[in-house]
């Protein structure tokens, strides 16, 4: 909590301590954004698999609340027949299996938001791959916290490309003299 004099080792040690708690935190903000996004998504691919029920239930609703309230209520399940399985990611599929999945408010948001036009057929392929690509990310996101030598890796890279970035001639040097 005050300042002090370190030498050069001890210097490099609070640096790779800051660094590490730096790599950490913005990991798990990634991670946790990630998953936000993976769920919104898991939300709107079990909605375009049952678009028709979906549609119907907007439909009949008459206000916003109640057509959230509604699709909160309703259990999604996507069958392995389904004419979308073979894009859908298996977690998604067995996932339904035990009877359906209830939509969350940011899912069933997420659905009460979009337009009409996105909830086409086609729309499933972008969302699968946008799905899919999250869920590499947050395997990557864990991996990176739960293995020490990858944030330690991180670190030797940032700090190369430093080196890179800024050349030997904004280097410090290190010179033993008198005083």
């Amino acid at each position: 909590g005050r300042p002090k004099t370190l030498p050069l080792r001890e210097t490099i040690d609070c640096y790779i301590d800051h660094r590490r708690t730096v790599i950490r935190r913005r990991t798990e903000h990634l991670l946790h954004e990630a998953r936000r996004a993976a769920h919104r998504l898991e939300g709107l691919i079990f909605a375009v698999c049952d678009i028709d029920e979906v549609i119907e239930l907007i439909r009949s609703s008459r206000t916003r609340e109640e057509a959230i309230t509604r699709l909160r209520e309703r259990r999604f399940q996507i069958a392995a027949d389904h004419a979308y399985a073979p894009q859908i990611p298996s977690i998604l599929i067995d996932r339904g299996s035990d009877g359906g999945v209830s939509l969350s408010k940011l899912q069933a948001e997420a659905i009460g938001a979009m337009r009409l036009i996105q909830l086409v057929g086609l729309e499933i392929e972008k969302l699968t791959s946008e799905y899919g690509a999250l869920l590499e990310k947050i395997s990557g996101y864990e991996a990176i916290l739960a293995e020490e030598s990858r944030v330690l890796q991180i670190i030797r890279d940032d700090c190369l490309s430093m080196r890179a970035t800024f050349g030997a001639d904004r280097q410090t040097t290190i010179e033993d003299v008198e005083d």
